[in-house]
C-alpha cells in the first residue's frame, strides 16, 4: 500500500486564522465586486445617454461574472458563519440572498428578452443594494471572528 506524502510539507493553520485571511479576501473582493457593478451601470447609463439600445450579448459575460462573484462571497461568508458559531439561518440574511438571487434573476430576463431598458433598473435598484448588504454582513462576521481568534488585516488598519 502506497502513502501519499503529498500534503506532509503543507502549512497546518488554525481555523480562525484561515476564517480571517477568507473574510480579509472577501471584504476586498466585494468592493472590487461593487465596483465592476459601478462600471456596468455607467457603461449603461453611457450607451442609453447615447440613444442607442444595450446590447445584452455584450453584458452578458460582465453578468455572468457579478453572478460567480456573488456565489463565491456567499459561499464564504456561509462558511466562515458557520465556523464561528453564529446562527446560520436567520431571517435577514435569508433576506440578502434573496435579494441578490431577485436580482441577477431579473436581469438575466430582461437580458434574455431584450428587455434592456430595465437592466440599470436591476442593477442600481435591485443588485446593489443586496450587494451593500452582503458587504456589511462580511465586515459584520470579520469583526466577530477577530474578537473570538486571529486579528484581520484588513479590518486592523
Amino acid at each position: 500500500m502506497l502513502i501519499d506524502n503529498s500534503y506532509k510539507d503543507l502549512e497546518i493553520k488554525p481555523v480562525s486564522e484561515l476564517m480571517a485571511e477568507s473574510l480579509d479576501s472577501a471584504v476586498l473582493y466585494s468592493d472590487k465586486l461593487k465596483g465592476g457593478v459601478r462600471e456596468l451601470m455607467l457603461e449603461v447609463e453611457e450607451t442609453r445617454g447615447k440613444g442607442v439600445i444595450v446590447d445584452g450579448d455584450k453584458i452578458l459575460p460582465t453578468v455572468v461574472a457579478i453572478m460567480e462573484g456573488v456565489e463565491w462571497l456567499m459561499k464564504i461568508y456561509n462558511k466562515c458563519q458557520f465556523f464561528s458559531s453564529r446562527p446560520i439561518f436567520n431571517d435577514e440574511d435569508n433576506l440578502i440572498k434573496s435579494k441578490i438571487l431577485s436580482a441577477l434573476q431579473l436581469l438575466i430576463d430582461h437580458i434574455e428578452t431584450d428587455e434592456t431598458d430595465h437592466i440599470l433598473y436591476d442593477l442600481r435598484d435591485e443588485l446593489t443594494p443586496g450587494l451593500n448588504m452582503l458587504d456589511a454582513k462580511l465586515k459584520e462576521l470579520a469583526k466577530f471572528s477577530n474578537k473570538r481568534g486571529v486579528k484581520s488585516g484588513i479590518l486592523m488598519q
